[in-house]
This record gives structure tokens, sequence and C-alpha cells, in this order.
């Protein structure tokens, strides 16, 4: 974002958190890192916000995970922490080393062959101030509309097919 953060999470659903799965290596010991379960970010209930609403249940969440070889840049257009003035925006650009995804590709093809398709989330949230008061839940944005206030729900995510052919701008 314009300030310069990261936010790296890395979820894994629980079921398909076994003994013998692609998950069960040192990087993701449950026990040994900093993992919280996970219900998702819809419902704010308290009878159910530890159990979740997603009908595939609770993921572990890995709140010290790093992408391996991530690189992002920022550049503002406008004034950081300046709310006095308007700003034109703000762009980030991320790499993501094939090589870092290897692990995770499951037989799939990197880098990705000509129609392969993923999912992936585009979206943002932005903490707003109105007189003074900060807006609740933060206003957020998402390439793919999903009709709930959760990002967390890879079924809805954004369908990215790749592609050999050249686009005319």
């Amino acid at each position: 974002n314009a300030l310069g953060t990261i936010y790296e999470v890395f979820f894994i659903w629980r079921d398909a958190f076994k003994r013998g799965s692609r998950f069960d290596v040192a990087e993701f010991d449950v026990m040994g890192r900093e993992a919280v379960t996970f219900g998702g970010n819809f419902d704010r209930d308290a009878a159910t916000f530890w159990r979740g609403t997603h009908p595939r249940g609770l993921r572990w969440a890995f709140l010290d995970w790093d992408f391996p070889g991530l690189q992002t840049a920022v550049s503002l257009d406008g004034t950081l922490n300046d709310n006095r003035d308007l700003d034109k925006g703000w762009f980030v650009e991320m790499a993501l080393p094939w090589a870092g995804m290897n692990w995770l590709a499951n037989g799939r093809s990197l880098p990705p062959q000509n129609g392969d398709e993923w999912r992936m989330f585009f979206g943002r949230f932005q903490k707003l101030l109105a007189g003074g008061t900060e807006l609740e839940p933060h206003p957020a944005w998402c390439w793919t509309p999903h009709g709930v206030y959760d990002t967390h729900r890879p079924e809805s995510f954004t369908c990215v097919q790749f592609s050999t052919a050249y686009v005319d701008e």
C-alpha cells in the first residue's frame, strides 16, 4: 500500500492439513509457528465467529509467513499522511517469482501455460475518517464483487486466464 506496508498471511484449510500432505512441513508447524485459526471475516457474530461460516470450515492462518523472493515497490502521486490535500493516487508493483510458487503448484505448470486459469484476489480496504470518526466497516473494493464483506473466499476470486496472445492497446 502507499504506506509501504505488506501484509502476508498464508491460509491452509484445516481439512487439507493432514500428515503426509504437502503442507506437512516444518514451515507450517502449527505448534512452532505463529498460527491461529481463522473462520473468515464475514461473520462477526460472537456465537459463530470462531467457527466461521464458510462451508469448508476453518483455516490455519500463518501470520509470520513470507512469500519466497517477493519484491515490491510503491510510488505516490501525492503526499503521504496529509489529509489536508487531495492526492491523485498511488501505484504498487509486485514481483512473485515462479520459483517461490513451486511447492504450491501441485502439478500445475510454472510458469502457467496458454489457457491456464488461476483465481486471484485483487482488492483493497481503505481506512477512512468522516468528521473525525473512523468509518466501520472499512470501505472495500475488489475487482470481482462477491456479495459479502469477506475477501477470504477463494471460490469468489477473480478468474485470470493466461495467454500467449498479444492484446492491442
